[in-house]
C-alpha cells in the first residue's frame, strides 16, 4: 500500500506541533493545560497581573526575598547601635544556636497524619542560618543549611495529603535556596530547584489549573487560615525559581494572586479573624511574608497594600490589641491555645509599617522579648502610638467579639471579654454567649482552652461532639436540657445587637435565641461593667413556651479556691490572696454550686480528653423553667479590703 506524499509545508506544521507538545509537558513531565473554560472568578480587592508580568517584573538576582542585600547594611547598623536591636540579635542567635545543636530531621508523621512539626522546623532553622549567614558569612551556617536542605529534597515527598506541611516546607527551601543562592554549587541549587518541583510546585501547579495529582487540592479557595499558609507558600517558592520555571511559576502566581485574596473578607469589617487569635497569628505568619517578597521580588506589590487601606485588613491590629489583657495574656476562644502565655507577635511591626500605625509597633515592643522575626519586619516609624487614648471597649463586628476594660495602663485592671458569632466554622467551639472575666491582675474566670485530641481524629474517630472543652458545657455560657449531643445548634448563629460606652460604665447585649433555637422563644445575655467599672454584671434574659431544664457554667482557673455561704447565695474565689466575690441576684430560689470542670452525667466522657486537673466552675442549675431572669453580679477584691458592691437592681436588658 502506498502513501501519498505529504508536502512540504504540512510535514514542517506537524513537527512543529509536535515539539510544542513535548515542550509542553513541564519540568517533570507534568501536562500544562490551558485554563479551563469555566474557571472560577473570585472578588479581589485587587487586580492581579497578567502572569507575565511577574516575568517582566522579576529581580534578575539572588537573594530576592523578604531581605535583599542593600537592607544589610540598616539592620547591622541597627542591630550594633539600637538597644533593642542588641537585645533581638542576641536572642535570635541564640536560637540559631540552639536550632544548629539539634540532630538532623527525619522524614516521620509523629502524630500518624501530620509532617507539619518537621516543616515548621526545617523553615525555623533556614531562616536562622541563613540570615546568620549572611550577616557573618560563617560557613558553618551555609554547611548545616545545605545539610538539612539535602535531606529535606531526599524525603519521598513533603505529605501533600496534609498540604500546610508541604506549602511550609516550600517556604522553607524557597529561603535557603534564595539567601544562600550565591554560595551554593550549581549542583546543590539543582538538588533544591528539583525538590521544590517535585514536591511542592508541581502538586500546587496541578491544583491551580484543575489536574490531577498526588495529594491534597482543596485548599486553593479555602476561607480559613489554609488559603494563606498554602497561597503562600507556593508563591514564595514561585518566586524563588520564577526564572528558571518561567511557565509553572508564571501561573502559580498569577492563580495565588487571586485565591489568596479570599479570605481576607474575613478581616472585614473591622479586623477581627474569626478563627480566633492564634489563627490570626498563624494566618499573619504566611501572609505578611507574601507581601512582603511581592515587594522585594517584583519591586512592587502590585497595588496590594493600597488596595487593603481602609478594610478590616488594614485593622487587623486591633484584634490582638483588644484582646490582650491587662496583664500580657489573652481571650484564647476558639483553638487559640491556653490562656497563661504571654502574646506577642512580629506581624504587628508590619501592620504598622504599611498602614502607618504607631499604634501597632508601640504595642509589640512593650511585649515582645525580640527575635529574628522582629529584627526582619521592624521599621522604626518614629513616633509611638498613645494606647491609653483608645477607646476602653470594642465591639468586632461580624466576628460578633468584644472587649471591655477599665484602664489600659493598670495591670490589675477588670477585663472582660465576650464570644458570639458562629458555630459549626473552622475550629469553633460551642461557645456562643460565653465570657471571661479578669481582675486584679487574676484569671478569675476563664476559657479552658484548646483540647488537643480534636487534632487526633484519625487516631481515635471521635467526633468533637463528646470532648468536654468542645461542648457548651466547658464554657462560660448556657446549657438547655442536657444530652449527649450539642446544646446550641451546631450551626447556630449570635450577634451582640447593642454596646454602649461611657466612661463609668459599659455594656454589650448579645442575642442568643437562634443558637437555642430548640429551646427557647427568646435567648438573650448582658454584660455589664459599672460602678465606675469596678464590677461585672452578667444577666440572662430567657422565654420559651414550655418547660426546660437550665444550667449556668463559669470556669475558674486551675487552682482557685472556692467557698460558699450557707443559702448558697454568695461565693467567694481566692487567688494569692485576692478574691473576687459572686452574687446570685436572680432568680430569688436558685443557688450556686461549686463543680469539677468535668461533663455532666448525660454527656459523652472519652477518657483521653483533658482532665482539667484542679479546674473547677461555680454553677447554676434551674430544672424546670420556662420564662426567667438569671443575674450574676462579680465583685473584685484587693488583699484586705471588703466589696463596695454587694446587690444591684435588676433592670430588664431592654431598659439598659
Amino acid at each position: 500500500m502506498r502513501f501519498r506524499q505529504i508536502p512540504l509545508s504540512l510535514m514542517v506544521l506537524i513537527v512543529l506541533a509536535y515539539i510544542a507538545a513535548l515542550q509542553g509537558q513541564g519540568v517533570a513531565g507534568q501536562s500544562v493545560a490551558e485554563e479551563p473554560p469555566s474557571a472560577p472568578k473570585y472578588d479581589t480587592y485587587v487586580k492581579a497581573p497578567p502572569p507575565q508580568e511577574f516575568l517582566q517584573r522579576l529581580r534578575k538576582t539572588h537573594p530576592r526575598l523578604i531581605l535583599l542585600d542593600e537592607e544589610l547594611p540598616k539592620i547591622k547598623a541597627f542591630l550594633e547601635q539600637d538597644v533593642r536591636g542588641k537585645a533581638w540579635y542576641r536572642n535570635a542567635r541564640e536560637r540559631a544556636e540552639e536550632l544548629y545543636a539539634r540532630p538532623v530531621v527525619k522524614h516521620e508523621l509523629p502524630d500518624g497524619r501530620r509532617l507539619l512539626s518537621i516543616s515548621r522546623d526545617v523553615l525555623d532553622r533556614m531562616y536562622h542560618w541563613c540570615f546568620f549567614y549572611r550577616m557573618e558569612k560563617d560557613k558553618k551556617w551555609l554547611d548545616r543549611a545545605w545539610r538539612e536542605m539535602e535531606v529535606v529534597a531526599e524525603f519521598p515527598d513533603w505529605n501533600p495529603s496534609h498540604y500546610l506541611d508541604t506549602a511550609e516546607m516550600m517556604h522553607a527551601l524557597a529561603i535557603g535556596y534564595d539567601w544562600l543562592y550565591q554560595d551554593l554549587t550549581e549542583a546543590q541549587r539543582k538538588v533544591i530547584r528539583e525538590a521544590l518541583w517535585r514536591h511542592g510546585l508541581r502538586l500546587s501547579y496541578s491544583a491551580y489549573k484543575g489536574l490531577k495529582a498526588e495529594g491534597q487540592q482543596s485548599w486553593t479557595t479555602v476561607t480559613n487560615n489554609w488559603n494563606f499558609v498554602c497561597n503562600g507558600g507556593s508563591s514564595i517558592a514561585a518566586m524563588a525559581l520564577l526564572d528558571e520555571m518561567p511557565d509553572e511559576c508564571s501561573e502559580v502566581l498569577y492563580h495565588a494572586f487571586q485565591r489568596i485574596q479570599i479570605p481576607l473578607q474575613g478581616f472585614e469589617p473591622d479586623g477581627a479573624w474569626w478563627e480566633g487569635l492564634g489563627y490570626w497569628g498563624y494566618s499573619m505568619r504566611y501572609f505578611c511574608p507574601y507581601l512582603r517578597a511581592l515587594e522585594t521580588a517584583f519591586g512592587t506589590d502590585f497595588g496590594f497594600i493600597e488596595a487593603l487601606k481602609n478594610t478590616g485588613f488594614a485593622k487587623a491590629g486591633d484584634f490582638p490589641v483588644y484582646l490582650v489583657s491587662p496583664f500580657g495574656t489573652n481571650f484564647n476562644f476558639a483553638d487559640s491555645g491556653s490562656d497563661t502565655s504571654h502574646f506577642s507577635h512580629w506581624a504587628l511591626f508590619y501592620l504598622a509599617d504599611k498602614f502607618e500605625n504607631p499604634l501597632y509597633q508601640s504595642f509589640q515592643e512593650e511585649r515582645t522579648s525580640g527575635g529574628l522575626q522582629d529584627i526582619l519586619y521592624f521599621r522604626d516609624l518614629g513616633k509611638s502610638g498613645n494606647l491609653a487614648a483608645m477607646p476602653l471597649d470594642k465591639h468586632f463586628r461580624g466576628a460578633e467579639l468584644a472587649s471591655m476594660r477599665s484602664s489600659w495602663t493598670d495591670p490589675n485592671a477588670l477585663f472582660v471579654a465576650i464570644k458570639c458569632g458562629k458555630n459549626g466554622i473552622s475550629h469553633a467551639h460551642q461557645d456562643l454567649g460565653s465570657f471571661i472575666f479578669y481582675a486584679l491582675g487574676e484569671r478569675w474566670f476563664i476559657d479552658p482552652g484548646t483540647e488537643s485530641q480534636t487534632y487526633l481524629s484519625h487516631q481515635h474517630h471521635l467526633p468533637r461532639s463528646h470532648f468536654y472543652r468542645i461542648r457548651e458545657e466547658g464554657h462560660n455560657t448556657l446549657v438547655f436540657n442536657p444530652d449527649e449531643g450539642f446544646s446550641q445548634s451546631g450551626s447556630g448563629t449570635s450577634k451582640i445587637i447593642r454596646m454602649v460606652s461611657s466612661a463609668d460604665e459599659a455594656f454589650a447585649i448579645a442575642d442568643l435565641t437562634d443558637a437555642y433555637r430548640r429551646h427557647g422563644v427568646s435567648v438573650k445575655r448582658g454584660y455589664r461593667l459599672t460602678q465606675g467599672r469596678s464590677v461585672f454584671l452578667v444577666q440572662d434574659e430567657i422565654e420559651s413556651d414550655h418547660d426546660n431544664e437550665v444550667w449556668w457554667f463559669a470556669h475558674s482557673a486551675a487552682g482557685t479556691k472556692f467557698s460558699l455561704t450557707d443559702d448558697g447565695r454568695h461565693a467567694t474565689l481566692e487567688r494569692s490572696g485576692k478574691t473576687c466575690h459572686v452574687y446570685l441576684l436572680a432568680p430569688s430560689d436558685a443557688v450556686f454550686q461549686v463543680m469539677d470542670a468535668k461533663p455532666l452525667p448525660s454527656s459523652p466522657n472519652p477518657s483521653i480528653q483533658n482532665p482539667n486537673q484542679d479546674m473547677k466552675k461555680l454553677a447554676i442549675h434551674l430544672p424546670k423553667v420556662q420564662n426567667v431572669t438569671l443575674a450574676v453580679l462579680f465583685v473584685p477584691v484587693p488583699s484586705g479590703q471588703r466589696p463596695s458592691v454587694t446587690t444591684l437592681p435588676i433592670r430588664p436588658l431592654e431598659n439598659w
